[in-house]
């Protein structure tokens, strides 16, 4: 699943869909609403990739993600990871499926 927010307008745009087919959202989140919840969520502690190899565990088969952020001045940051989550991912799971 690939959900896309683009913050460069005035308002939230929010896409959401599989890689193959990315379709628009409606919502009734505000900019401002979404961007206060996001900064909750304290991305900027998040280390830049998670795995199960820090424990010693190797598993080859099970759930990547990555979050990509670009900003406009053009600067990029990039987490994701296997198997493996930042503490408060699931709020972030929340977030996105609340837009």
């Amino acid at each position: 699943e690939k959900t896309v927010i683009d913050l460069s307008g005035d308002e939230l745009k929010v896409m959401s869909g599989s890689f193959s087919e990315v379709y628009e959202k409606i919502t009734e989140t505000t900019k401002e609403e979404f961007l206060y919840q996001l900064g909750e969520l304290h991305i900027g502690e998040w280390s830049s990739h998670y795995s199960t190899k820090r424990f010693g565990i190797e598993v080859c088969d099970g759930v990547q993600w990555v979050l990509k952020i670009e900003y406009k001045d053009g600067k990029k940051k990039t987490y994701g990871g296997d198997n493996a989550f930042p503490y408060n991912f699931d709020e972030l799971l929340d977030l996105l499926a609340s837009v």
